[in-house]
């Protein structure tokens, strides 16, 4: 019950066989999360009259709809999934299924890579500039991170963050990015680069975090960096899931004088007119929009609108994904204030970044 929701179902069948009914599981990967619960609540030993006594589980899941509707049959799928794992040896768990159990242990496997990756800092970051329109100065530069840990780095790192906030690891690891982004813009500063702002990317799971403009507050006190040289960016998704925790967060920090972008932003999480309502300076249009650009017409007109509103609210607008002089041209027709994409540079380690930069000094 330790380990179980208040809308889980707990049984026990007989003997040493008990049943968990998982109603309302997020997907079929919920089976695995919480028979990895279990293993590691069985790994602590019982006290018995001063004994100790040690036990090891075998878990079998079924799922519906993939294996089946009918009661009976899901319980018997599971007990063969069950004995299966007993044939190999037991205090692990497999699915009925055999394309759902290779997915499970890919999970399991790609959980206890990523906490590995955590505890020794297996991760590094690249870091992307956005230019201005008009005269191709430098405004800021994203911070973006990569993963060195032989069992992740040819993964998405979408994939990865998602992982991390899965399995509770996203607050460690956003601190890490913030405090090696502030301190290579700290690096920066004091060769004699131009200031721009630095900008770093926040999940759901930190805008939720009522500590964090503390957080982000001692590193830029321990980096030596101003609140007007950090730029957070979070998406429509993040800001959406976080709800009304998020909103206080992000009120906190641009009373702090942080700055606040809206990453991807169009992608369908909140609407023009929330615009209005959010405590942002400057929204980022999705890279889809600009690989429409200019032979899309739709595209066209839909950032015509996106721009002329932002504008009217004291918003600056980036476009992401410039990879053509052309999509260059038409942001620069449309006043658009910023750009970011390969047109100007790819994600580049801090060494390149530094050439980058000072060539354009």
């Amino acid at each position: 019950k330790s380990v179980t929701r208040a809308t889980d179902f707990i049984a026990r069948l007989g003997g040493d066989e008990f049943a968990v009914l998982q109603a309302g599981a997020a997907s079929a990967m919920a089976g695995s999360s919480l028979a990895e619960k279990i293993l590691a609540a069985f790994a602590q030993p019982f006290d018995l009259e001063g004994q100790e006594a040690r036990t090891t589980p075998s878990i079998g899941i079924a799922v519906a709809p993939q294996d089946s509707w009918t009661p009976d049959e899901l319980m018997r799928k599971a007990d063969a999934a069950l004995y299966r794992v007993k044939r190999e040896g037991g205090n692990q768990y497999g699915y009925f299924t055999e394309a759902l159990d290779l997915e499970a242990h890919r999970r399991s496997r790609d959980i206890a890579a990523l906490r590995h990756a955590v505890t020794h800092e297996e991760f590094h970051l690249v870091y992307q500039p956005t230019v201005s329109v008009t005269d191709g100065t430098l405004v800021a530069v994203e911070a973006l991170l990569r993963c060195d840990h032989p069992v992740l780095h040819d993964r998405p790192i979408s994939d990865v963050i998602l992982l991390a906030t899965q399995c509770g690891l996203a607050l460690v690891l956003g601190r890490w990015i913030m405090q090696q982004a502030c301190c290579q813009a700290s690096i920066w500063f004091n060769q004699g680069l131009p200031r721009f702002r630095m900008c770093v990317n926040l999940c759901a799971r930190e805008l939720s975090d009522p500590k964090m403009p503390a957080i982000i507050d001692d590193v830029l006190k321990r980096t030596g960096l101003l609140t007007s040289d950090l730029m957070l960016e979070l998406t429509e998704r993040d800001l959406f899931e976080s709800k009304d925790e998020g909103m206080k967060v992000l009120q906190s920090l641009n009373r702090q004088g942080i700055s606040i972008a809206l990453d991807d932003f169009g992608t369908g999480y909140s609407s023009l007119g929330n615009l209005t309502t959010l405590p942002i300076n400057c929204i980022k249009l999705d890279g889809s929009f600009a690989g429409g650009i200019p032979e899309n017409l739709q595209s066209c007109t839909v950032v015509k609108a996106i721009i002329g509103l932002a504008h009217s609210l004291g918003l600056k607008v980036v476009a992401e994904g410039v990879e053509t002089g052309e999509q260059l041209a038409f942001f620069k027709q449309e006043q658009c204030d910023i750009i970011q994409g390969h047109y100007c540079s790819p994600p580049l380690p801090p060494d390149e970044m530094t050439v980058w930069m000072q060539q354009r000094v």
